[in-house]
């Protein structure tokens, strides 16, 4: 039963990051600015890290926003040493673990066969799905993408921060996609202080379906063009009150 349990998490977790993959992916097909290498050495996003030229095989970079850590190449060693460029990086898999923050250094984790890490890029936004029953990715279809959001100071006087990521969507069955996905590209910020303090949710639309197919609006493809949730990591260095109800306005 444990090798099932080990199988089924490594599924599951595939499901989690679907929604990610397949917007990379989707619109490195589609459109010629986001025409670049999704799984990569990490150096192609920290250039001037020289420390990323080395030990190619265990850290790797899923597009821009996501850093994996694996050992995939020794069987019997169960600790592996990773290099995390400087930056505050958080486990959008295990929400429950603590971020961590580099300042360009390594870090000896575990490494069973069935243990990996994938940290998220402060100053990024993440498209995630919750996958709890979930048997296909025909059923991830059926469900609302949540958002994860990982801040970076751009202001240390104000401690004023943003973020970023890009999304698409589209029904995956189509080939001629012409007029028919959905490309946003998202930013989080937030400004001003006391009375005036705003956290602003803005998504562009960069490319919007023409069809009207879900749920009778006009532009979404299916549920994934919904949002089920937007979670902030570090939340507190972000000045954002856990205790607070926040409100989301939408608008095209």
């Amino acid at each position: 039963h444990k090798y099932i349990d080990i199988m089924r998490d490594a599924v599951l977790t595939k499901y989690k990051l679907n929604r990610y993959y397949y917007s990379n992916l989707f619109l490195m097909s589609v459109a010629d600015d986001q025409l670049k290498p999704f799984f990569k050495p990490v150096f192609f996003t920290f250039p001037q890290d020289r420390n990323t030229f080395s030990d190619f095989t265990h850290n790797v970079m899923l597009g821009d926003s996501l850093k994996l850590s694996i050992n995939s190449d020794s069987l019997n060693q169960n600790q592996t040493t990773f290099y995390m460029p400087a930056g505050t990086w958080c486990l959008p898999l295990q929400p429950d673990q603590d971020c961590i923050q580099s300042t360009g250094q390594t870090f000896t984790w575990s490494t069973k066969a069935y243990e990996s890490y994938v940290h998220q890029r402060e100053g990024s936004i993440v498209p995630l799905q919750d996958v709890s029953g979930i048997l296909s990715s025909y059923d991830l279809k059926q469900r609302p993408v949540e958002f994860h959001v990982l801040g970076q100071i751009v202001d240390t006087d104000t401690n004023a921060w943003s973020a970023s990521g890009i999304y698409a969507n589209d029904d995956g069955l189509t080939l001629d996609v012409t007029g028919k996905y959905n490309q946003y590209v998202m930013t989080v910020r937030r400004s001003g202080s006391g009375s005036t303090e705003k956290i602003q949710f803005t998504t562009n639309v960069v490319q919007k379906s023409d069809s009207k197919t879900y749920d009778d609006c006009l532009g979404a493809v299916d549920a994934n063009d919904r949002i089920s949730a937007i979670y902030f990591y570090i939340a507190a260095r972000y000045t954002i009150d856990s205790n607070q109800a926040y409100t989301v306005t939408a608008w095209d």
